[in-house]
């Protein structure tokens, strides 16, 4: 492969991850790329180890023999390892001089990996690239800030247990910049999906007296495929079209010239070169004319410059797009066509002469036809105000302190039925019949209700009020028959025990029984006691808050339904006034599920949508950029703070926050950029559209980087948020 192939070393931390770059179809491409391998970065034999192993699995994916490996390197560090004089650190050279001498490579350059990222960042005749770049290791990170294609700061971090944004957030904030950031962030490294997600979810805006981005930024992961990609292009133009060329490991190659086509083309496998148009194949350079770069040096430029900016911040918007301090200014584009000498034959048709004027419109017909789409990404104006305010449901007119809005009722009604805990002992008494007999020689009255004591002590209830005949002797016979009556008596409570056995004795509780016996006559029946589920106080109390909690998830649906439909009602306004509660079921009751059932208003303050542009003009039309900007009402959040509330009046204070677009006038603008050249586009934009910070121009028919002749074939779309 001689040295139109070399070996890309990309170096990590902890890791290393070899790739094959080959020459081939007039351009460099990736061959095959080596497994991220993990090593210990201050141990040779791990480095060297996990080196072999990457670039070993390198050259079998290429199906190359050993004697086919290149023998050159191209290296790719950390920024962190590079020093102040643009050389690696001595640290760092330590190591990765000795590996390259056991692998028997030769080095051709270094490039740090915010520098590459940078390099490939930067297209041609297009804005320099402005984003923030973020490279994780296990316990550390560095952060690089570039602007405008410049790094204007780097940081270094290391941080005990898990990564999160918000490491991220302070270290921005200790740049101490004056201005927002842009709003993208690359990432790449010790990188996970946990992390990837920690950052898209972090609350970058919206913080009080924090303003790092106008809008969340956009989250770019790189993964290995995309670094090798970058790295290649970044390495590969630095060794055949940049930098001094004493330093370069590969010398330019002297070949045919040849057109670069208008959009680059990327080839990432060997597989890719079949799909695109052959070039000529670039000139074999011998390999005894390459000049091996010193391991002293190691850099593709001897001495990397500092990093500088060349367009200054400014406080609250992006810097404008003119462009100043260019060490080299670009030269517009320039051809001559070759002359050519001939002589028109004479026709015989004079409608031959046509053909010429024929195919040269025929050219031009796509210029015609053409159509481009440009998108403007502008600075927005922000607002944000805080004023003292009334609403009141009865004023009619817009004042510096009274904002009339409307009182909308709601009526709401619900119930829910809860399960009954409550318990109660129900059941009948046991009644049987009963002869009462009297001993002593007189009538014994015993009223109703009088109570009777068996030989268990379970007391009995007489009935009906009862009079006993008197006894009487005879003497004769020597025997006495006692006075009697039969009567009904029943158990005092319930229950089954209470269903005593024939021939039971008695005893009356207020009659001695030396004058009154009592027997049961029969088995007394219906004595029973059941435990049934009741109304408890409880259950009470828990039906009525579950009822509370019902109503007001109804009147909160009620109200998003009816009037949160163009976010204009105040939720700080809602007043709701609850009815009496009703209850299917008193306490103690016997039942197994309590209803509870009520009704209850609810009233909120609702923002008339015939005023809102009222309200914005009344508060917002002397602050900075009002005039200048399309005012949109639905990008405006009304906040109240509400110190007081009645029935048709609250008083307190309103904030108002949002963005508006510049004006933009279109029109004119597709006028002053038809058929001119993308350059001289871009020139007119800088310079006559104000708080424009990038755009991106798609053109169908892209013929000498001319935009369409006729305006109506220009779309132009304007935006605030990152390209």
């Amino acid at each position: 492969m001689g040295i139109n192939s070399f070996w890309l070393f990309y170096i990590e931390a902890d890791s290393i991850l070899v790739s094959l770059i080959n020459w081939g179809n007039g351009r460099y491409y990736v061959a095959s790329i080596g497994p991220r391998v993990e090593c210990d970065i201050n141990n040779h034999q791990s480095i060297l180890k996990a080196a072999d192993e990457s670039l070993s699995s390198a050259a079998a994916s290429a199906d190359i023999s050993e004697d086919q490996e290149p023998i050159f390197v191209g290296l790719v560090i950390p920024s962190s390892w590079v020093g102040q004089d643009g050389k690696i650190t001595k640290e760092r050279s330590d190591v990765i001089l000795p590996l390259l001498k056991e692998l028997d490579l030769k080095p051709s350059g270094f490039m740090s990996n915010d520098e590459a990222i940078i390099e490939e960042s930067n297209k041609p005749d297009d804005f320099p690239a402005s984003f923030i770049n973020l490279y994780l290791e296990s316990n550390a990170f560095e952060l690089s800030l570039i602007y405008l294609g410049k790094i204007k700061n780097r940081i270094r971090k290391v941080f005990d247990g898990d990564f999160n944004a918000q490491l991220v957030e302070d270290s921005l904030l200790e740049l101490n910049l004056e201005s927002t950031l842009p709003p993208q962030i690359y990432v790449y490294g010790q990188v996970n999906d946990s992390i990837i997600e920690n950052l898209k979810n972090f609350p970058w805006v919206g913080k009080k007296n924090i303003e790092t981005f106008l809008h969340f930024p956009e989250i770019k992961l790189y993964q290995d495929h995309d670094l090798i990609n970058i790295f290649f292009k970044a390495i590969t133009s630095q060794m055949i079209g940049g930098g001094n060329p004493s330093h370069q490991a590969v010398p330019p190659v002297e070949s045919p010239e040849i057109e670069e086509p208008e959009e680059k083309e990327e080839i990432k496998t060997v597989e890719d070169l079949e799909e695109v148009e052959e070039m000529p194949e670039a000139a074999e350079i011998p390999e005894e004319n390459l000049e091996e770069v010193p391991f002293e040096d190691l850099g593709f430029i001897k001495d990397l410059p500092k990093p500088e900016i060349i367009y200054p911040l400014h406080q609250g918007e992006n810097p404008p797009l003119v462009e100043k301090g260019f060490e080299e200014e670009k030269k517009p584009i320039s051809f001559k066509l070759p002359k050519i000498n001939f002589k028109l034959p004479k026709l015989k048709n004079k409608y031959l002469l046509f053909i010429f004027p024929a195919v040269l419109i025929i050219l031009l017909l796509p210029l015609l036809l053409s159509k481009a789409n440009l998108i403007l990404f502008v600075t927005p104006y922000e607002f944000d105000k805080t004023i003292n305010i009334t609403l009141d449901s009865d004023a009619a007119d817009l004042t510096s302190s009274i904002i009339p809005v409307d009182k909308k009722n709601i009526t709401v009604n619900s119930s829910v039925t809860v399960k009954t805990t409550g318990q109660k002992t129900v059941g009948n008494k046991a009644t049987g019949e009963v002869t009462i007999f009297n001993k002593v020689e007189k009538v014994q009255n015993i009223p109703k209700g009088s109570i009777l004591i068996d030989s268990k002590n379970q007391n009995f209830e007489l009935i009906n009020a009862v009079q006993i005949a008197s006894s009487s002797s005879n003497f004769e016979t020597g025997t006495m028959n006692f006075g009697q009556v039969k009567t009904v008596i029943s158990a005092s409570d319930i229950g089954p025990e209470f269903n005593i056995s024939k021939d039971s004795v008695l005893r009356f509780k207020d009659f001695p029984e030396t004058s009154i016996v009592v027997k049961s006559n029969v088995d007394f029946t219906g004595g029973t006691k059941d435990q049934i589920s009741a109304v408890s106080q409880q259950d009470k109390v828990n039906a009525e808050s579950q009822l509370a909690i019902k109503l007001k998830e109804e009147a909160d649906q009620k109200i998003n339904q009816d009037f949160n439909t163009s976010n204009d009602a105040i939720e700080e306004t809602i007043q709701t006034k609850k009815g009496k509660t009703e209850l299917n079921r008193e306490v103690g009751e016997e039942t197994d599920d309590l209803t509870a059932s009520a009704e209850s208003t609810v009233s909120v303050f609702v923002f008339k949508n015939e005023l809102k542009d009222k309200i914005l003009a009344q508060f917002l039309s002397k602050e900075t950029g009002y005039s200048d900007s399309e005012i949109n009402p639905d990008s405006f959040v009304f906040t109240l703070k509400i110190d007081k509330l009645d029935t048709n009046k609250a008083t307190g204070s309103l904030n108002i926050k949002g963005s508006s677009l510049p004006k933009i006038d279109t029109e004119l603008l597709k006028k002053n950029i038809s058929g001119r050249t993308t350059k001289k586009a871009q020139e007119i934009i800088k310079k006559t559209i104000s708080r424009v910070y990038d755009y991106n121009l798609k053109i169908t028919f892209k013929i000498f980087n001319i935009l369409p002749f006729s305006p109506k074939n220009i779309f132009i779309e304007v935006k605030n948020e990152s390209p």
